[in-house]
């Protein structure tokens, strides 16, 4: 679960990505989108924030992770 990170791209887009870091993950995001959407832009704003800090995960079932827009 430490590797498991969540995104959002300006509202439209959310997702999952396995990363090492934060930095690791925007990296990652942003070749993916760069690849696969042609109205991606370099300098369009990510938010990233861990699975395990974002309410999203429960502690007590750790094998489930809520995802929501």
């Amino acid at each position: 679960m430490e590797k498991i990170y969540l995104y959002e791209i300006q509202k439209e887009s959310w997702g999952i990505v396995i990363a090492e870091s934060a930095k690791d993950a925007e990296i990652k995001i942003r070749a993916a989108y760069s690849k696969h959407d042609s109205d991606y832009h370099e300098e369009t704003p990510i938010s990233i924030k861990k699975a395990t800090m974002s309410g999203n995960w429960f502690a007590d079932s750790p094998d489930v992770l809520e995802v929501y827009d």
